[in-house]
């Protein structure tokens, strides 16, 4: 847990660094990630929790000046395509800090209201009762699109369903999923 009772809302960009930016340790702040760093009403929802629960009484706001990924602006992204519907149709893959995925992941998006044809994967069903987590099985069923840094360097960007691809062509890629691509292509051509 932080010592010090700060927050940093920041851009999901890996540049933006708060730690070698501001001669920050580990444990010293919580940090906050969006695209661009913008103050939005999910990002204040987190720090108010930060607030309440953690007793952060400071917010640090550090913008990404012409962040791409800012400039989509949709509520919706993907909800088109060419296989199962849209871009998370079927073979939803999931954030699960629990299941291994990396603590410094960024859930960039998730998708939500699947019909009853969407199941949870047999590895998660502890009996036909209870799931490996313990929550319902609608709160499990999800795609969520992540990115993060590995250590090595790289990054990561994963889209969280096997039919994102399908969304691509749509309206002859003039579209919020084929803009989404181009810019982590662009981001990861840039490093």
């Amino acid at each position: 847990m932080a010592q010090k009772r700060f927050a940093i809302l920041t851009c999901m960009d890996s540049r933006l660094d708060p730690v070698s930016n501001y001669g920050l340790e580990e444990g010293d702040y919580y940090i906050i990630r969006n695209a661009g760093g913008r103050a939005t009403e999910d990002a204040i929802r987190s720090m108010v929790i930060s607030h309440k629960f953690l007793g952060t009484s400071e917010w640090w706001i550090v913008h990404h000046t012409d962040c791409k990924m800012g400039l989509i602006t949709d509520e919706l992204i993907g909800d088109f395509g060419f296989s199962g519907g849209g871009a998370a149709g079927f073979e939803l893959d999931r954030y699960d800090r629990y299941l291994g995925s990396p603590q410094n992941a960024v859930v960039i998006a998730s998708s939500e209201n699947h019909n009853d044809t969407f199941v949870l994967v047999p590895e998660e069903q502890l009996t036909h009762i209870t799931n490996w987590p313990g929550v319902p099985n609608e709160e499990l069923i999800r795609a969520d699109m992540v990115y993060f840094d590995t250590p090595s360097g790289g990054a990561v960007f994963s889209t969280g369903s096997i039919t994102f691809c399908g969304s691509l062509p749509y309206n002859n890629f003039d579209n919020n999923v084929s803009r989404l691509m181009r810019n982590i292509l662009d981001r990861f051509l840039d490093s």
